[in-house]
């Protein structure tokens, strides 16, 4: 059942990929040529990803098997030069647009950075003789998939709070940093004349609620948590593989818990699909959010610094109510060392 599901995702992002493009070539947008090379390179490694090494052997035999020749260095220069591709086409696309607040250009960066990695992360497999099948595992039952991923909820929650915790003095003391980093409304795209941009939105749509959670879980939970659990334990890879994901991110903390949640569901239930499952809900209900408030409340002016300061209380609840939740989540699963990799 595991495989379907998977399957289905891949679909669900390639033709979420298509209709975007499709869209842009409608509307005449030579870009739209950059969105489908694009498309094709990562969707063509993802499906060789999960179709071509589910029954492959691998390499070497005992714990870890192939991740003993995998080093973390390299790992860490396929994310870092993810962002560089990303960045870059990001850069050319809105330099290259008649008008580069046209959205595409944020749309380009999910897709170079993702992109990239996906295609580097099926090579190494490829060269290192990598099982994905043993990386993928299986599918929890019912009763356990829905209780892990009613955990979404209180991790929403927590994130909403702490951005405040991060960002509030810092708006004091630089309104214009904390606008740039945080308040810059990158998710949903209008025209010139106000009116919805389809292709744009469709293609960041995409990027954040499926080939972001899709790709990231299987880089951070998938390879590089067994990597560095080789080198320095279980509990010290969930450590540090949760601080390089949330360092990534706009809401630091929220994303170090929700990185700590994902790693330790992925070791207790083996079944990276769950997480990805868990990834995909927490962006599709924060995108929903952030974009539903655009359009029913017909926003037509940038949210703005003082409006942020102004909703403090609206974080306070956010974190009575999900802290409690945190504390106890975190003293109840902190990673014990006999946990075994979903590996092995």
């Amino acid at each position: 059942m595991f495989i379907h599901i998977i399957r289905g995702l891949a679909i669900g992002l390639t033709a979420t990929a298509l209709i975007g493009t499709a869209a842009a070539l409608y509307a005449q947008d030579w870009v739209a040529v950059l969105f489908g090379a694009c498309a094709l390179g990562m969707f063509a490694s993802i499906t060789r990803l999960l179709w071509n090494t589910a029954n492959r052997p691998p390499a070497v035999a005992g714990d870890g098997g192939p991740f003993h020749s995998l080093s973390g260095r390299l790992l860490l220069a396929l994310l870092f030069g993810g962002f560089i591709v990303g960045s870059a086409l990001s850069v050319a696309v809105d330099a290259l647009m008649a008008t580069p607040t046209s959205g595409y250009g944020a749309a380009a960066l999910g897709y170079g950075l993702y992109g990239f990695i996906a295609i580097g992360l099926w090579d190494v497999s490829r060269r290192h003789r990598v099982d994905f099948a043993r990386v993928r595992g299986v599918l929890p039952q019912r009763r356990l998939a829905l209780r892990s991923m009613t955990t979404v909820v209180p991790l929403l929650l927590f994130s909403f709070g702490t951005v405040w915790i991060v960002y509030y003095p810092l708006s004091l003391l630089s309104p214009e940093l904390v606008e740039s980093l945080l308040l810059a409304d990158d998710l949903f795209a209008q025209s010139a004349d106000g009116t919805i941009a389809l292709g744009p939105n469709l293609l960041s749509a995409g990027a954040l609620i499926l080939l972001a959670p899709i790709t990231e879980e299987v880089f951070f939970r998938g390879y590089l948590l067994h990597r560095w659990a080789l080198t320095w334990g279980v509990r010290s890879s969930v450590v540090a593989t949760t601080v390089v994901f949330a360092s990534l991110h706009a809401d630091p903390l929220g994303a170090l818990l929700f990185g700590f949640a994902m790693a330790v569901i992925y070791l207790k239930t083996k079944s990276l699909v769950l997480v990805i499952a868990c990834h995909i809900l927490n962006n599709l209900l924060a995108y929903s959010i952030s974009v539903g408030y655009t359009v029913l409340f017909e926003a037509e002016t940038a949210y703005t610094v003082q409006e942020f300061q102004s909703e403090w209380w609206m974080a306070a609840i956010a974190l009575a109510l999900s802290l409690p939740w945190a504390v106890r989540f975190v003293r109840r699963y902190w990673p014990d060392e006999t946990w075994r990799l979903p590996y092995n």
